[in-house]
């Protein structure tokens, strides 16, 4: 590079290698943000489905709490 003239053609070559990686970082960018944009949703739906897991023990957990103090009563009516 030091041994050639700068000229309007070498500059030329030079803004078209400048924009030829430009399109590529572009082209990466715009993969980047699908790769993103899918994980996005998917975090989405897993923290969905961790709340509705949630919810889910906790209706569990009063369940069992009811059945317990139904079976508790039973015992003490029959003593």
């Amino acid at each position: 590079m030091a041994d050639e003239k700068v000229d309007l053609a070498f500059l030329a070559r030079q803004q078209d290698a400048v924009l030829s990686e430009l399109r590529t970082l572009r082209e990466d960018m715009t993969v980047m943000m699908e790769i993103m944009r899918r994980l996005d949703h998917r975090v989405s739906a897993l923290e969905t489905a961790v709340q509705s897991i949630g919810t889910q023990l906790t209706d569990m957990h009063a369940y069992n709490r009811r059945v317990e103090q139904r079976v508790h009563k039973l015992e003490e009516s029959r003593l």
